[in-house]
């Protein structure tokens, strides 16, 4: 886990993952299952997250190059649904990092559905 001390008392940051992260929903798998019992070609129901992370750093700033190594590694190509996705790379933040305040988003615009926007965003009694 790479990260530095924040001396240089850094504010705040927006770190958008260089990496795409490509996954298949359960939900939409559901939905495609269905229609292709009429024969028709089946669908995959696989959609783009767009993460955007913005934070307040504590007292440690993350390394942006392992944040991305854990999404690829944690969320690329599994099964889950948006909502997952957000959640899962909120608290790997959250915890490892322990930033002052923390709103990890996900943008998702090539589903089986219109553009959809995920935020998390750390409540009150989460802020260390």
């Amino acid at each position: 886990m790479g990260m530095f001390k924040n001396t240089q008392k850094i504010s705040s940051i927006t770190f958008r993952p260089k990496n795409s992260c490509h996954n298949l929903c359960p939900l939409g798998q559901l939905y495609c299952d269905e229609l292709a019992k009429d024969g028709s070609k089946p669908l995959l129901p696989h959609y783009t997250n767009q993460f955007t992370i913005d934070f307040v750093p504590g007292e440690f700033v993350c390394d942006y190059i392992d944040v991305e190594k854990w999404i690829d590694q944690n969320l690329n190509n599994e099964t889950l649904i948006i909502e997952d996705c957000v959640a899962m790379l909120f608290d790997y933040i959250n915890t490892t990092y322990k930033p002052k305040w923390l709103q990890v988003e996900s943008f998702v615009d090539d589903a089986l559905h219109g553009p959809v926007k995920v935020t998390r965003v750390t409540e009150s009694k989460e802020i260390l």
